[in-house]
C-alpha cells in the first residue's frame, strides 16, 4: 500500500461536526476492513462519522448523509469490488465531490483501493463495469424519468472517473489486522491513512510558524527550528532523521553514486510506535548532523522524540525532562551521561548506537516498559537491570560483541519479550532467564556460540513464541536416535558437532504457540520425541533442515495452522498433510516432488507456497504431471490420441506458470487439473479423430443433435502453434505478465455461457518447431447438447503463433435399459481423472457471487467460468460475468 499525496480544497469558512466522513460498502467491508478501520480512527481521536452508525431515528438519511459530509475536515472513500453496485455509496461519492468542486477550505479526500485496481474505478472495469450493466438496465420508465436515470448514471461514472484520478493507497491482497501495526513483510498497513490525516490536522494549528506546531515529522521543518532555537512549549512530538536530509539533497543534485538509499534502509528495522519512519544507521564515517542540546530547551512539553545520525553539543541541563518516548538511532557516545533524563521515559530505543556500556550502575527507571540497543555492535554487556521493575520488552538483537547478559535479568518480573536475535558472540545465558514469570517471547535464533540451553526451559509455562534459528539446540533435545552432523549443514560450528545420547535433557514447554526451528540440524532420524505434545502450537518453522518428508508427530498437533518447509534440500514428499494447516510455505525445496493432504483433494482455503520448487509434480487435487506412457488408455482416448503408440515421445521443454518458472526438459506429460487433462507434444498435424478443424486460431460450428441414446460428453479441443518468429525463439521472450502462455476460450453461444482455460505449465516450442495442445473438456448435464453453437479460439502471447484449432466431440453411451428413469453413464464406471468433477457451468445462484449476476439469456448477460490457472490480472480472458470455481489466481 502507498500514498502519492493528499489532494484538498480550501475556503474561507466551513464549520465542522466530524474529524472523518467514511464512505464504504457494507456487504463488502462492514465486518472486515472498514470495521477496522473505523476502529483504528476512533482509537486514534479521530471524530469519524459512519454511515448508519450517525443517523438520528426520524430523520431524512440522505439529509444527514449530505450534512455529515459538509461539516467533516476528511472524506475517506473505500472502493471495494461491490462498492458500484450500491446506488447510497454512488450518491456518497458525487456529494463529497461536489462539496471539493466548491472549493471547500477544510476537505481532504482520500480514495482508498481495496482490492480493486484504481483503472477499474477510473474506466468502470471488471466488477465496475457489471455494476452499471445491472444499473442501466434497472430502470424502465417514462422518457423523462429514463432520461434523469441516464444523466444520473453519467454523474455517477465522472464521480468514479475524477475520484480515481486522485492519489490515493491500493491494497492488494492485504489480511485484516492490527491496522495501527506493521505487518511481517515490513509492509505499512492502514496508520498511513490516520497519519496523512493527524499530520494534515496538525499542519493547520500553525501554517507559518514551526515551532508553534504541536508535531514535527518534517525533517527539513525540524532541522530549521533545532538550528534557529525556534521550539516552543507547544511541541510535543519531534522527528529527525538526516538520512531524508541526504537523500533528498543526494536525488535533487544527481551527484552520482552514493550511499545505500534510506529507502532501503527503512526495510531493515521498522518503528511504528510514533509514526510510520524507521530511523537510520549511524556510523562514524557518516557526515553527522552537529546540534546544540540547548537547542531543545524551550521544548518543555516535548513528549516524543525519535532522531538519527545526530551529534550532541553540550550537557543535558535543559533537556526536556518530560520525554515519554526516546528515539536516538546512531547515539554517538560510548555510555549514556549521568546527567541525561531518563525518569519520565517509557520507551528507550538506540539502535545502532556506539555505546559501549548503558550506564553507571543501577538506574531506577520506574516507567521505562521499552528497551531496544539493537544493532549495537560496540556493546558488550547489558546494563544493570535491578531497578527497572516494569521493564516489559527488552530488544538486543544483533548486539555483535555482546558477551553477556547482567544476572539481575531475572528480576524482570513484567518482562514478556526478550530477543538476543544474532548476539553471535553470547556464549551462555543466566540460568536465572528461565525462572521469567512472565516472559512470553524469547528470540535467541543466530546465536551460535551457544555453548548450552537449559532443561528448565520445558518448565517455562509462560513461553509462548520461541524462535531458536540456527542454534545447537538439536544437541539438547530429546530425540529419536543419536543425533548426527548432516553433511549439507552450513554451520560454523559443525565441525564441532558430535553424536549425542538417546535422551537428552530439554524438552519444550507445552504452552508454545509459535515455534521455529529453523536450520537447526535436524533430519527424519534426529526430530525431537516429544512434539506431538505441543498441543497448543499453531506456527512451526522447519525450514533449511534436512527432513525427507513430513514427520509423524506434526499429524498430532490438532491446532497447527502455519507449517514452514523453505529450502529444505531433501525434502521430497509432505504426505497426508492435517485439514487444520491453513499456510504450507516450501518455496526453495528443490527436491520436493509431492504434496497431499489428509482428507481427498485439497483442504479449501488452504494457502500454498511452492516458488522454486523445481521437482514438484503433484499437488494432488489442484494438479498432477505423469508420464503419457503411464496414463490409462482412457483418459488417452478422451484426449483424441486414439493410438498412442504413434505419438511422438521426445522430450520437449515444459514451463510452470506458479512452481519453478524455469523451462524442464520433460517427455510429454499429461497435465491434470481441477476438472481439466491436457498435454502437450512435438507434432505439426491434428489427430485424424478430430473431425472439426480450422486453420488460424479459432473454429466455429453447430454440434449435431444427440439421438436417444448418445448425449455429449465433453470437448476435445487440439491446436498447432509455435513461435511467430526465429528471433522470438532465440531471444527467449518473457512468459509471465496479465497472459502468460496459453488461453483456450470455449463459448456456447446459443446458452451465452464461455469457459477460459489457462495451464499450470505449458510447452515452449524449439527453433521451427510446431506443438501440439491437446486439452480434454468434460461437461454437465445440459451444459452442451446438440444443436448449440460453438466457437472455441486458442489465444497465446504475441511470441507465439496459433496455426491450426481442431475440435472432436465426444459422446457417452446412455443404457437402454433404463429403470425408475435411471440413466447410467460409461464414466460412472470409470471416472474421467483423479482430479475428477466436469468443468463449471451457470451454478444457478448456488455461490455468493453469481446470486448477484442476471441469469444468462442473452449476450449482455453471458457468464464466463474461468478454470486452471490464471494471472492476477488477466488479459485473456473474455468480457461477461466472471465466475471462479476453484481457480487458481497468480500473481
Amino acid at each position: 500500500m502507498t500514498i502519492t499525496g493528499v489532494h484538498e480544497t480550501y475556503s474561507s469558512t466551513s464549520r465542522t461536526s466530524y474529524d472523518v466522513f467514511l464512505s464504504f460498502r457494507g456487504e463488502d467491508t462492514r465486518w472486515t476492513f472498514a470495521d477496522h478501520l473505523y476502529t483504528a480512527l476512533v482509537n486514534a481521536g479521530f471524530r469519524t462519522f459512519r454511515g448508519d452508525d450517525g443517523i438520528e431515528i426520524g430523520k431524512s438519511i440522505k439529509l444527514e448523509l449530505k450534512r455529515a459530509i459538509n461539516e467533516s475536515k476528511i472524506s475517506i472513500i473505500v472502493f471495494s469490488k461491490n462498492y458500484a453496485s450500491s446506488s447510497w455509496c454512488l450518491d456518497e461519492l458525487v456529494m463529497i465531490l461536489a462539496r471539493r468542486k466548491r472549493g471547500d477550505f477544510r476537505h481532504m479526500v482520500l480514495p482508498v483501493f481495496y482490492g480493486v485496481d484504481p483503472s477499474e474505478v477510473r474506466k468502470q472495469k471488471g466488477d465496475y463495469a457489471e455494476a452499471f450493466m445491472r444499473h442501466e438496465v434497472q430502470f424502465k420508465g417514462e422518457k423523462c424519468e429514463a432520461r434523469k436515470w441516464m444523466e444520473k448514471l453519467k454523474r455517477w461514472r465522472e464521480a468514479l472517473e475524477e475520484v480515481a484520478n486522485l492519489a490515493g493507497m491500493a491494497l492488494h491482497n492485504q489480511a485484516d489486522g492490527n491496522l495501527l501495526a506493521v505487518d511481517t513483510h515490513n509492509k505499512l498497513v492502514m496508520h498511513q491513512i490516520i497519519q496523512e490525516m493527524g499530520r494534515e490536522i496538525v499542519r493547520q494549528e500553525s501554517p507559518k510558524a514551526l515551532g508553534e506546531r504541536s508535531r514535527l515529522w518534517n525533517h527539513e521543518d525540524s532541522l530549521n527550528v533545532l538550528r534557529e532555537k525556534i521550539g516552543t512549549r507547544k511541541i510535543r512530538g519531534l522527528i529527525l532523521d538526516t538520512h531524508f536530509l541526504k537523500e533528498d539533497r543526494a536525488k535533487g543534485n544527481d551527484f552520482g553514486p552514493h550511499e545505500e538509499s534510506w529507502s532501503n534502509k527503512r526495510k531493515r528495522y521498522p518503528f511504528a510506535f510514533f509514526s510510520s519512519l524507521s530511523v537510520g544507521i549511524a556510523t562514524k564515517t557518516s557526515n553527522e548532523v552537529v546540534l546544540e542540546v540547548n537547542a531543545f530547551a524551550g521544548m518543555s512539553n516535548l513528549q516524543l522524540l525519535q532522531i538519527s545520525n545526530v551529534q550532541p553539543c553540550g550537557n543535558y541541563e535543559k533537556f526536556p525532562k518530560g520525554l515519554r518516548w526516546l528515539c536516538w538511532s546512531g547515539f554517538p557516545l560510548q555510555m549514556i551521561p549521568d546527567d541525561f533524563p531518563l525518569d519520565r521515559l517509557v520507551a528507550l530505543e538506540m539502535p545502532y548506537s556506539c555505546l559501549k556500556k548503558v550506564w553507571n550502575g543501577a538506574k531506577y527507571l520506574v516507567l521505562l516498559k521499552l528497551l531496544n540497543l539493537s544493532h549495537s555492535n560496540n556493546l558488550y554487556e547489558t546494563p544493570n537491570f535491578l531497578m527497572l521493575p516494569n521493564l516489559e520488552k527488552l530488544i538486543l538483537e544483533n548486539c555483535a560483541r555482546l558477551v553477556k547478559v547482567h544476572e539481575s535479568i531475572g528480576h524482570l518480573e513484567s518482562l514478556i519479550f526478550l530477543s538476543l536475535r544474532n548476539c553471535q558472540n553470547l556464549r551462555k545465558l543466566p540460568e536465572i532467564i528461565y525462572k521469567l514469570k512472565s516472559l512470553a517471547t524469547l528470540d535467541i535464533s543466530g546465536c551460535i556460540n551457544l555453548e548450552n540451553i537449559s532443561a528448565e526451559l520445558g518448565n517455562m509455562d509462560s513461553l509462548t513464541v520461541l524462535h531458536v534459528d540456527g542454534t545447537r539446540i538439536s544437541q539438547f533435545l530429546c530425540i529419536t536416535q543419536e543425533v548426527k552432523a548432516w553433511p549439507l549443514s552450513v554451520w560454523p560450528w559443525q565441525s564441532s558437532l558430535r553424536s549425542c545420547p538417546e535422551t537428552s535433557r530439554v524438552s519444550f514447554p507445552q504452552s508454545l504457540v509459535n515455534l521455529s526451528l529453523e536450520n537447526c540440524n535436524l533430519s527424519d532420524d534426529s526430530f525431537p520425541l516429544e512434539f506431538g505434545n505441543l498441543s497448543s502450537l499453531r506456527s512451526l518453522n522447519l525450514s533449511n533442515n534436512a527432513m525427507y518428508g513430513l514427520p509423524n508427530s506434526i499429524r498430532c498437533l490438532s491446532r497447527l495452522q502455519y507449517l514452514y518447509f523453505l529450502s529444505c534440500p531433501r525434502l521430497k514428499n509432505i504426505d497426508c498433510l492435517p485439514q487444520n494447516i491453513e499456510l504450507l510455505m516450501a518455496d526453495g525445496s528443490k527436491l520436493l516432488e509431492k504434496i497431499s493432504f489428509e482428507s481427498q483433494g485439497i483442504t479449501p482455503g488452504l494457502r500454498l507456497g511452492y516458488e522454486s520448487c523445481l521437482s514438484l509434480i503433484e499437488i494432488a487435487g489442484q494438479f498432477k504431471l505423469e508420464p503419457l506412457e503411464s496414463v490409462d488408455a482412457e483418459l488417452i482416448n478422451n484426449l483424441g490420441l486414439c493410438d498412442s503408440k504413434a505419438v511422438e515421445k521426445s522430450p520437449i521443454e515444459l514451463l510452470s506458470n506458479v512452481v519453478a518458472r524455469k523451462k524442464r526438459m520433460l517427455c510429454p506429460q499429461v497435465l491434470h487439473e481441477s476438472r481439466m487433462l491436457s498435454t502437450f507434444m512435438r507434432g505439426s498435424k491434428i489427430p485424424t479423430s478430430f473431425n472439426h478443424k480450422n486453420i488460424g486460431s479459432s473454429i466455429s460450428f453447430t454440434t449435431k443433435p444427440s439421438n436417444v441414446y448418445l448425449r455429449i460428453q465433453g470437448l476435445s479441443v487440439c491446436s498447432i502453434y509455435s513461435f511467430s518468429n526465429t528471433p522470438d525463439a532465440l531471444l527467449a521472450p518473457s512468459f509471465y505478465g496479465d497472459n502468460w502462455g496459453l488461453h483456450t476460450v470455449i463459448s456456447n453461444e446459443t446458452k451465452y455461457l464461455k469457459w477460459s482455460y489457462c495451464p499450470q505449465v505449458f510447452g515452449i516450442p524449439g527453433v521451427d518447431e510446431d506443438l501440439l495442445w491437446l486439452s480434454y473438456w468434460k461437461f454437465e448435464d445440459h451444459q452442451l447438447e446438440g444443436g448449440d453453437v460453438l466457437n472455441i479460439t486458442v489465444s497465446t502471447i504475441e511470441a507465439f503463433q496459433v496455426k491450426e484449432v481442431g475440435v472432436r466431440v465426444v459422446y457417452r453411451e446412455e443404457a437402454k435399459d433404463k429403470k425408475c428413469n435411471q440413466v447410467t453413464n460409461l464414466d460412472d464406471v470409470q471416472p474421467i481423472h483423479p482430479y475428477g468433477k466436469a468443468v463449471p457451468g451457470c451454478c444457478n445462484e448456488d455461490c455468493e457471487k453469481c446470486k448477484n449476476y442476471p441469469v444468462p439469456t442473452n449476450a449482455a448477460s453471458t457468464r464466463v467460468i474461468i478454470i486452471g490457472t490464471h494471472p492476477l490480472n488477466c488479459t485473456g480472458c473474455p468480457d461477461g460475468y466472471l465466475v471462479e470455481h476453484g481457480t487458481l489466481r497468480v500473481g
